[in-house]
């Protein structure tokens, strides 16, 4: 099981960094970085790409592919309001695409049919880190697990006290903001999902 931090917060940019690089520390296994300016999220993938001496991680750029292709990092995650499916695939040719799916298996055999390589379901639980969000039925994600090919992520409000209903739906990847990312201990706290997952 995949543990995929989605780095997205009010940091200036070195605290973000150091951030990043204490939730690897913890075993994390891929990283997102989510923030709505292309500018600073440029700067900052081209930053953590130098985590990768220490850390063997993918990097994922949310919303913004072509900063992904500019700067070699490993992939892109859209959403229903950001770039054609299509495009972008053939855009990141080998790399990573990942696509938002929401509640909705109907996306999930799209983003599949696409060639996308993973579906994140979400939001599984109630979440600050997004303004709007929809609510996820588990029974969604039983029945991608049951019918996608690809792995399904599931996102949205994971923390300590419901890590384990997420993990009871079978995802093959867990994706987790804030209960990482904006915690007093990012390692220590990376460090206890990663061994929930085993």
């Amino acid at each position: 099981m995949i543990l995929y931090l989605i780095a997205s917060g009010e940091f200036e940019e070195r605290e973000f960094l150091r951030r990043i690089r204490k939730a690897l520390k913890g075993g994390v296994d891929w990283v997102q970085i989510r923030i709505k300016d292309p500018a600073k999220t440029a700067r900052i993938v081209k930053e953590s790409l130098k985590l990768k001496e220490d850390f063997n991680f993918n990097l994922i750029v949310n919303d913004y592919p072509e900063v992904a292709m500019e700067y070699g990092a490993d992939g892109a995650h859209i959403g229903k309001e950001d770039d054609d499916p299509v495009r972008v695939r053939k855009m990141l040719k080998n790399k990573i695409l990942g696509i938002s799916c929401y509640n909705d298996i109907k996306r999930g055999r799209m983003a599949q049919a696409v060639g996308a390589d993973y579906a994140a379901f979400g939001a599984l639980f109630p979440t600050a880190t997004k303004k709007k969000t929809v609510k996820l039925n588990p029974d969604t994600v039983k029945a991608a697990k049951k019918e996608l090919k690809i792995p399904v992520c599931v996102i949205g409000g994971i923390r300590r006290e419901n890590i384990d209903i997420a993990m009871s739906l079978g995802p093959d990847i867990i994706a987790i903001s804030s209960a990482i990312f904006l915690a007093e201990d990012p390692e220590g706290e990376a460090r206890f999902f990663k061994s929930k997952m085993g």
